[in-house]
């Protein structure tokens, strides 16, 4: 094997570290949904999809929503929301 392979290891490691982060995050915070995960209010809404990171995003079954009290902006899996329990919130 030749050693500059062994050069892009760490760099692949990092990214391969920091989106496996990203996930874990995105999925603990998305479980308490319809929850804000920073204030705690119950009106979350979806938010609009809007540049590259929300593409992204939708690539791994996530979708950004919105805290109607805190005004945070968050993602979520797509998989845990229910339709009837945002019916009353997205317009």
């Amino acid at each position: 094997m030749d050693p500059r392979y062994l050069a892009v290891i760490p760099s692949v490691l990092v990214a391969v570290s920091i989106w496996a982060g990203f996930m874990i995050r995105t999925f603990v915070r998305g479980l308490s949904l319809p929850q804000c995960w920073r204030c705690g209010a119950a009106k979350v809404r979806r938010s609009r999809s809007d540049g590259f990171l929300d593409a992204a995003a939708g690539v791994l079954l996530l979708r950004p929503f919105r805290c109607t009290g805190c005004r945070a902006r968050f993602y979520a899996p797509r998989f845990l929301e229910t339709s009837r329990t945002f019916r009353k919130w997205v317009t």
